[in-house]
């Protein structure tokens, strides 16, 4: 997230120099705008899947469900983990 999260700002930087129409304001807001779109359903899922799995009634459900689904654990990573940087 980090790295993403750099590349949306040096991205978002490089925009307001080569079109000085932008104020300083506008670059954060699209670079918030951008950082939103990209990290906070991840976020929200994280959330959600640390309070699943900090429950002991719960993660067991869920390791249940998993094993008879095993096609829903790598939905589940992707959901935290995001698309790859291009």
């Amino acid at each position: 997230m980090a790295i993403h999260s750099a590349k949306l700002a040096s991205e978002a930087i490089l925009d307001y120099y080569k079109n000085n129409e932008n104020s300083r304001e506008a670059m954060e807001m699209e670079y918030q705008k951008k950082w939103k779109e990209q990290f906070s359903s991840r976020l929200r899922m994280g959330r959600l899947l640390q309070r699943v799995l900090l429950s002991p009634g719960l993660s067991s459900f869920a390791q249940k469900i998993i094993s008879t689904f095993p096609v829903l654990l790598p939905k589940i990573i992707a959901k935290t983990h995001g698309k790859p940087i291009v």
